[in-house]
């Protein structure tokens, strides 16, 4: 009988959950059960918690089905397996349906294995029909080789599987394999009618990566520090009786943090500052485990407190004044990490400008932004402030007058060809009216998409440049972190 139980027709009351602006509500309401929707919500749960599939033919877990509900059989591992991969179809085939109507932005990253194996995460972002941020990964899978052509092909394949010709920009890190995979794109999609200012803007740089490149530069000074500091975090972490052991100092000295020690990622500076950050916290404790003769870490007490004094010297540091010290050390560390800034942002005309039209976009800061930060960060003089900021209001117009040509929404176009160019002269007047009308205040509540959202019919074309260009990534993250999740 249980295994032809499909479900029954006696309903019972049961509290249903609903979602509503945020908050989490529940109703009363009559519900049957069913097997299909049973095995329908036991893959889901397999893929979300990432379960193996062997899950549902454990002892335990039949001995839960049986009193839950001792009338259905779950299936083995080889039907949910099925059942799985029959969610994953409906779940891309909805994606699908969202995707063809967006213009994404796209990032992508590649990582090699334990076992040697090549893999590449392709990540889109966009902002649905509700002003809501959305990003999907689109692809994972293994690539030949990290030749960009090799990488290009695949971003090409995998953008023609899902039915998507519109995308603004390409968010990569600086690996020269990535230059030749933008350039490959660029050949192959620059004359589509759907591309905007023939991929003008599509290369953006990871912000994270140029970043953790400056401050690994300045790091180069003081490894040997930090190395010491590393090792003794290494050894404390090595066994349960250490961290023990250690963890008898820290009550000892009084020291009131119970925060595990953390080792640093070579990849991310951030994590070296908060291992340091931490160490400097025990920095009593990691001397009192020194002097115990059981200490088996080839470093004196003496070399311990001169490697954190070393790198607690450095917290604080404005990198334009140590380029002018005497101290010859720090002018050397602080120059390198200043050329290697220059290198990726010190020219104007290296920086993406969809970043800046980014900004003036956001009703907090427009144009005037730039000027404060060109006049009092920077110092340029007036006449230097009025050309760069000619430049972005110029680039934002050329950006916008590509909209009024090429925009297909019958809320902005009439649909009568008589009326089209009074629309069209309408249209040119509108990013006009937005960038002199005034700023909102800078607030952590405001909520820039929802502006944008209620404002839509007063700025039809700008809303659908700011949806678009409000999208784009500053950074790899969204792509790096599918590989941290699967650990690979």
């Amino acid at each position: 009988m249980s295994k032809k139980f499909t479900g029954s027709r006696q309903k019972q009351l049961s509290f249903q959950k609903k979602e509503h602006n945020g908050k989490t509500s529940a109703n009363l309401v009559p519900m049957t059960f069913s097997a299909d929707a049973c095995k329908k919500a036991l893959a889901k749960m397999i893929i979300i918690d990432e379960l193996p599939f062997s899950f549902v033919e454990g002892e335990g877990f039949k001995q839960f089905i049986e009193v839950v509900q001792p009338m259905w059989k779950p299936s083995g591992r080889l039907v949910m397996a099925k059942n799985c991969m029959l969610i994953y179809g409906e779940e891309k085939m909805a994606l699908k349906q969202i995707v063809k109507h967006q213009r994404l932005c796209l990032t992508t990253d590649t990582w090699t294995s334990v076992q040697n194996l090549n893999y590449m995460c392709l990540t889109g972002h966009f902002i649905d029909d509700n002003w809501k941020y959305q990003k999907k990964i689109l692809n994972f899978c293994v690539v030949p080789n990290h030749k960009g052509d090799t990488l290009g092909r695949m971003v090409e394949q995998c953008l023609l599987d899902w039915g998507i010709d519109k995308f603004l920009t390409v968010t990569v890190d600086n690996a020269s394999s990535n230059s030749l995979l933008i350039a490959y794109l660029e050949r192959k999609t620059k004359h589509r009618k759907t591309t905007i200012l023939n991929h003008e803007f599509l290369h953006v740089r990871c912000s994270a990566h140029i970043l953790n490149l400056i401050v690994r530069e300045g790091l180069q000074e003081i490894d040997d520090p930090i190395g010491r500091v590393r090792n003794i975090v290494r050894y404390v972490r090595s066994s349960p009786s250490r961290m023990a052991e250690f963890w008898s100092c820290v009550e000892k000295e009084g020291i009131t943090c119970r925060l595990k020690p953390c080792l640093d990622v070579s990849t991310r500076w951030n994590y070296t500052y908060f291992m340091l950050e931490r160490a400097l916290t025990y920095q009593k404790a990691f001397d009192r485990l020194c002097d115990d003769p059981s200490f088996k870490l080839n470093v004196r007490e003496e070399e311990i407190d001169e490697a954190f004094d070393d790198v607690d010297g450095f917290e604080g540091m404005d990198i334009v004044k140590l380029c002018e010290t005497d101290d010859s050390e720090l002018h050397d560390m602080a120059l390198g990490m200043r050329e290697k800034f220059d290198k990726y942002w010190g020219d104007f005309d290296k920086i993406n400008q969809m970043l800046m039209f980014a900004v003036v976009l956001d009703l907090r800061c427009k144009i005037g932004f730039f000027e404060y930060c060109f006049r009092n960060t920077l110092g340029y003089d007036k006449t230097v402030v009025g050309e760069l900021t000619d430049n972005i209001t110029n680039g934002i117009t050329r950006l916008f007058e590509w909209y009024v040509k090429n925009n297909a929404n019958s809320n902005v176009h009439s649909q009568e060809m008589h009326m089209q160019k009074e629309t069209n002269m309408a249209c040119k007047s509108e990013l006009g009216k937005y960038l002199v009308e005034a700023s909102e205040d800078d607030s952590d509540k405001f909520d820039v998409l929802r502006w944008w959202k209620l404002n839509s019919s007063k700025y039809p074309i700008v809303s659908q440049m700011a949806r678009d260009v409000l999208a784009i990534p500053v950074s790899t993250v969204a792509s790096e972190s599918a590989f941290s999740t699967v650990d690979v």
